[in-house]
């Protein structure tokens, strides 16, 4: 009987050693899906790492262009502007470009139906703002004695 051991022995271990194969395969697979799921994990993580200093980044600049909203905002509210002859004016006299909001103190001549008028012009516009009252052209030099004494 010593025979019919050795061989149910080698028949277990065989057994055993295939089944054991079997699981290592599987430990094997489930690694490597892991491994996938952790590159994939922290491939989103460093995703989010950015995308978290690009909203920092963005948070930064908005918050300065708010500081500058906020101090134009004050510094009209120290010097209100008024509309006159189609354009707005400081408390001051001073005409105001409506594109660029600086002061416009250029005179230059301007064409306005088969006309010439003094107007006034900005380094940032390409035409001259012809200045109007009641749907007339007004001289510019009048305009801003005007508002000036005002």
């Amino acid at each position: 009987m010593d025979i019919f051991g050795g061989i149910e022995k080698l028949i277990t271990e065989h057994g055993s050693a295939a089944i054991l194969k079997e699981r290592l395969l599987l430990v094997a697979d489930k690694y490597a899906e892991l491994e996938k799921s952790l590159v994939m994990s922290q491939t989103k993580a460093k995703d989010a790492i950015s995308e978290k200093n690009n909203f920092e980044l963005e948070n930064i600049k908005l918050r300065d262009e708010l500081r500058c909203v906020n101090e134009q905002l004050l510094k009209i509210h120290e010097n209100p502007l008024t509309s006159k002859f189609g354009i707005l004016w400081d408390k001051h006299g001073n005409a105001q470009c409506p594109k660029c909001k600086t002061t416009i103190n250029r005179v230059v001549w301007a064409t306005h139906i088969n006309g010439q008028v003094p107007s006034l012009k900005c380094s940032c516009a390409i035409d001259p703002i012809v200045l109007m009252e009641a749907g007339q052209p007004i001289q510019a030099p009048d305009a801003m004695r005007f508002m000036a004494n005002s």
